[in-house]
């Protein structure tokens, strides 16, 4: 499982999105990507231990 984050570099704010398998991160990445995110936004993926 991995955690899929949003980090916001104006105000340092993060944020777990969703928690999904590793196979459905990049669909979900991708689906996600669609929708536009801010230009002070990040998205990234984090292991689950």
């Amino acid at each position: 499982m991995v955690a899929i984050k949003l980090y916001d570099i104006e105000t340092g704010h993060v944020e777990t999105l969703v928690r999904v398998t590793a196979e459905n991160a990049r669909r979900w990445l991708e689906n996600f990507r669609t929708g536009g995110i801010g230009t002070n936004d990040v998205i990234y993926v984090e292991p689950l231990d």
